[in-house]
């Protein structure tokens, strides 16, 4: 299987993501996921009111589904039912990406963040088979993800909804950014258009 690429920018602290595209190792294969369970389970753990949708501050929770809502969104009710988020993991699943190197660069004070580790947790409700990626900023606060138990090494996140966790030994990160994480990704496996991108926000 070939792997497609893909470019990336987040909604995050100071974060400015960039992924690129190319063909990738036909020996790794995208996680299984099944999106009529995924979603299903989404709806169990941030559906508080029973309605169906998870909007408002449900909809906070879970940080990664706001990034590219209103491709999500598609009845445009500003929420997503379990029928939208099951189209979206489908949609993951038909660009039959299995990683897409995913970097980002992380502002602190209007500083580049050195020695910060960097951590994409996915969201439980899309199981076991979606693994955590992390890296370190370097000196110019970029960070290069990797999964930490893939054998081969190489660099990417799997599609999915992730929610992103700054830490770092040399300044105080604010639990907003990380322990209390209002940051998240979607990374799509699918090349985005210009307008879809964020731009970068700083920690202040």
């Amino acid at each position: 299987m070939t792997t497609n690429w893909t470019k990336f920018a987040l909604l995050g602290v100071a974060l400015l993501v960039v992924a690129g595209c190319s063909g990738g190792p036909s020996a790794i294969k995208a996680p299984s996921i099944s999106p009529s369970k995924a979603a299903a389970a989404a709806i169990e753990q941030y559906d508080a009111n029973g309605d169906g949708v998870i909007s408002g501050d449900e909809l906070q929770k879970t940080p990664g589904m706001l990034w590219l809502l209103s491709e999500i969104d598609k009845d445009g009710d500003q929420g997503i039912s379990a029928e939208e988020l099951e189209s979206r993991i489908q949609f993951w699943q038909e660009t039959q990406a299995a990683l897409a190197p995913t970097s980002l660069t992380i502002i602190y004070r209007k500083k580049p963040l050195q020695n910060a580790k960097v951590v994409l947790e996915p969201e439980a409700f899309l199981g076991s088979n979606l693994k955590p990626a992390e890296g370190i900023t370097d000196y110019a606060g970029q960070v290069r993800f990797r999964i930490p138990d893939q054998p081969e090494k190489l660099p990417g996140v799997a599609p999915g909804f992730y929610k992103v966790k700054i830490t770092s030994d040399a300044v105080s990160i604010p639990a907003q950014y990380n322990d209390e994480t209002t940051l998240g990704l979607e990374v799509t496996g699918k090349k985005l258009l210009p307008e879809q991108r964020s731009n970068e926000i700083k920690i202040k």
